[in-house]
């Protein structure tokens, strides 16, 4: 009798022990000591990045060059902290230290367009201020750190995996809105000078600015908001808790940064404002494909939901534009 043929009679207490095919279908995210290494070296990239660019011509070759650089450096920042927090005991501590750090500025920036606040009541922005001050880079690095906080905490609502394919496409068309719809987006860049002071508050407080030179009149700047992070966070701490095999997790990251970069240069070329929760979306879904299974009935209340989200978002853009 041959090794494979004994092998195939080993039985654990839970019966047959899996085959290989069965072990490659098995969770198995990044460990959080790999984690803790990405974070600190895309976090210490992306602080080398933003004091090389001060000493850049502001031309526009040179800012897409730092854009295209200086994103897949955020989103490995966003993926490395998602396994970081895989423990509930890690999760509670940099939320508890991320919230501290980042929330008092949008929060008090929003609040002041309301009602005038003193200023003694800023002064709970002094430590966000004393580290974008003597750390480059340091407001995008608190911005993602809380938004993959709150995107893993939001994870932990999904029970199945087949609800990210639903999820992902309610996500999209949502963002689609923002953008062209009229939402904070269109509000906060459209608006005449003077109006929209709330959206464009919100706007400048709750977007990492990715880094551009000083030197010279830069013809923009680009960003990326605080939803994206929190969602590419949310998508990757599913993943994680919910099972995914280590070659579909790894074409996921790669799918992610290649078609990001390539989308954020066409918003540079173009100089216009798209919504980054599309090719969010789209890779989620077509990297995962296989994973939703739905019964025929699931099938069919999946499209007419979609259909019906999509009727209803159209309208709301027509009529707001109207």
């Amino acid at each position: 009798m041959s090794k494979a043929s004994d092998a195939t009679q080993l039985s654990s207490d839970n019966g047959v022990l899996p085959t290989l095919s069965q072990e490659e279908e098995r969770p198995q995210p990044l460990p959080p000591q790999k984690g803790t290494g990405l974070v600190l070296l895309s976090g210490l990239g992306l602080i080398g990045l933003y004091l090389l660019t001060a000493y850049l011509p502001g031309t526009e070759f040179y800012i897409l060059l730092s854009t295209l650089l200086a994103l897949p450096l955020t989103l490995l920042f966003a993926i490395g902290l998602v396994s970081a927090l895989a423990s509930p005991k890690a999760l509670l501590i940099n939320s508890v230290l991320s919230f501290a750090l980042f929330l008092p500025l949008p929060l008090l920036g929003v609040l002041n367009t309301l009602i005038p606040l003193p200023k003694w009541v800023f002064l709970a922005v002094v430590p966000n201020l004393l580290l974008s001050r003597f750390v480059p880079g340091a407001g995008t690095l608190l911005l993602i750190w809380c938004a993959c906080c709150v995107g893993h905490w939001l994870s932990r609502l999904v029970r199945e995996r087949k609800m990210l394919l639903p999820i992902s496409v309610a996500l999209a068309l949502v963002d689609v809105f923002t953008v062209f719809g009229g939402g904070v987006v269109t509000q906060a860049t459209h608006a005449p000078k003077g109006h929209a002071v709330l959206q464009k508050t919100a706007m400048a407080t709750l977007t990492a600015k990715l880094p551009t030179s000083a030197r010279g009149a830069a013809p923009m700047q680009l960003a990326v908001g605080f939803a994206d992070f929190l969602f590419v966070a949310f998508f990757f701490a599913c993943f994680q808790r919910l099972g995914m095999s280590l070659r579909a997790y790894r074409a996921t990251i790669i799918a992610l940064l290649v078609v990001l970069t390539g989308y954020l240069a066409f918003v540079f070329l173009f100089s216009t404002d798209l919504p980054a929760l599309v090719p969010i979306a789209v890779v989620v879904i077509a990297v995962n494909w296989r994973a939703f299974r739905y019964s025929r009935s699931e099938r069919f209340a999946l499209l007419y939901a979609g259909l019906a989200l999509v009727v209803f978002l159209g309208l709301a853009i027509y009529f707001l534009h109207k």
